[in-house]
């Protein structure tokens, strides 16, 4: 943003002077092509190759990034939480209120340790792993995750969305918790998804589900 409102204007500005001085065509251009003359053929074409390859280079990544850019505002994300989270699964009226209690919760015991020297070298050193925060929450649904996060975004502050993650999921099957250590979650709330068919029936599944996975972990 910074090259395109600053830069490009400058030298375009600076492209017209030279041309209305006569500097762009009486000194410039030839300077510009005695320096184009020197260069050896097998240097141009090394240059050339070297900008292709890294302007292809650029593109793949650039896609790899908006893919998994995608991926994450879809909920297509595995996360793989060991403790300090809030598991809820579902979306329905009452989970945007739970969410917000939630973090207003945690974010006072958050005040209180963040006087610790320790608890701040902790944030820094999970920062720089790029792990998960702790207290977050986890919101499990089968609904579309874009349009609940844009829901929660006009209502909760920049440092609390971060702290909710989001897996769109089968609620009901016992690959959605797998990589889950459920008896690291400080509390479960089983919601159930609005509008669903079969809600009760699907809330029952993955009370099933989340009980055998804690027998597991046990184990």
């Amino acid at each position: 943003k910074i090259i395109i409102v600053v830069v490009i204007p400058i030298v375009i500005v600076l492209i017209i002077i030279g041309f209305i001085t006569g500097t762009m065509t009486g000194i410039v251009f030839p300077l510009l092509k005695k320096v184009v003359l020197s260069i050896p053929s097998k240097m141009w074409t090394r240059m050339i190759f070297k900008v292709l390859a890294l302007t292809g280079l650029m593109g793949s990544v650039t896609k790899w990034v908006n893919a998994q850019n995608e991926r994450f505002l879809n909920g297509e994300v595995e996360y793989s939480l060991e403790k300090e989270y809030s598991l809820v699964v579902g979306y329905d009226f009452q989970t945007k209120p739970l969410i917000k209690r939630l973090l207003s919760e945690s974010s006072s015991n958050k005040r209180k340790l963040m006087n610790n020297v320790i608890d701040k070298c902790v944030l820094f050193y999970r920062w720089l792993l790029a792990l998960p925060p702790t207290n977050c929450i986890l919101l499990i649904t089968s609904c579309d995750v874009r349009t609940i996060r844009n829901e929660l975004k006009t209502e909760l502050t920049e440092e609390e969305s971060k702290r909710v993650l989001y897996m769109r999921r089968d609620l009901s099957s016992a690959r959605t918790y797998a990589n889950l250590h459920i008896r690291g979650a400080r509390a479960i709330y089983l919601m159930g998804d609005e509008g669903v068919s079969g809600r009760d029936g699907i809330v029952l599944q993955a009370s099933e589900a989340i009980a055998r996975k804690v027998e597991v972990d046990i184990k």
